[in-house]
């Protein structure tokens, strides 16, 4: 929103017309690499459905339970055991969007600690 909201105020400025020419492709490149950034994160990849497909087999008390667990976890940064746990979960649970999210979330810091 940022850079759509310096966009539009280049573009109404009153400027020499090369520099707002090169202000607005700087700032269509900036938006590029924006995007290329969010498309790379696996949590961008995730469609979430409206409807769902399958009915969870777990009660709801347990579910909110494993999921307060995946939630402590993740914040301990013991990411192998969230993924290991989101797995099981999804065979039970294909269409919990939350589990899809801790998990790829983890995923990507996992990623990043091989990065390093």
């Amino acid at each position: 929103m940022i850079l759509h909201a310096i966009f539009n105020t280049m573009l109404s400025i009153k400027m020499p017309n090369n520099i707002n020419i090169l202000f607005v492709i700087l700032q269509v490149a900036a938006m590029f690499m924006f995007l290329q950034y969010l498309l790379n994160q696996k949590t961008g990849n995730l469609t979430f459905i409206l409807g769902e497909k399958y009915n969870s087999t777990m009660s709801v008390e347990n579910e909110e339970v494993v999921l307060e667990l995946i939630g402590q976890w993740y914040n301990e940064k013991k990411y192998k055991e969230v993924v290991g746990v989101c797995e099981r979960l999804l065979k039970r649970d294909p269409d919990n969007n939350v589990v899809k999210i801790f998990m790829n979330k983890s995923k990507d810091e996992l990623e990043k600690q091989e990065d390093q």
